[in-house]
């Protein structure tokens, strides 16, 4: 009776499949990273038409003029004296032109 021996991964395939490997993690650690810069692109009080105001602007944490938009670049974790992302109609308007 002949034995059959068992055929194992080459030298050269696990090379292969190393690379191939290491190049999946760095793709993946690619779009993790660009997807937390278009993220943050998105919160941006210039995105969104606005600009950060402060000051007479403010009245009571609200734009005076316009409307006040949360969660921006702006925005300096809730202090009193806090700059805020106010968009006016205007400026909607002209960014949609």
């Amino acid at each position: 009776m002949a034995s059959k021996k068992a055929q194992g991964l080459s030298p050269e395939m696990m090379v292969v499949i190393a690379l191939c490997l290491l190049v999946l993690i760095v793709i993946a650690i690619i779009f993790s990273v660009r997807s937390g810069v278009f993220a943050r692109s998105l919160r941006s009080c210039g995105s969104v038409g606005g600009e950060c105001k402060s000051g007479t602007d403010i009245v009571n944490g609200e734009c005076v003029l316009g409307q006040t938009v949360q969660s921006t670049d702006c925005d300096d974790g809730g202090k009193v004296d806090s700059k805020k992302c106010c968009v006016t109609a205007e400026s909607i308007g002209a960014k949609a032109a």
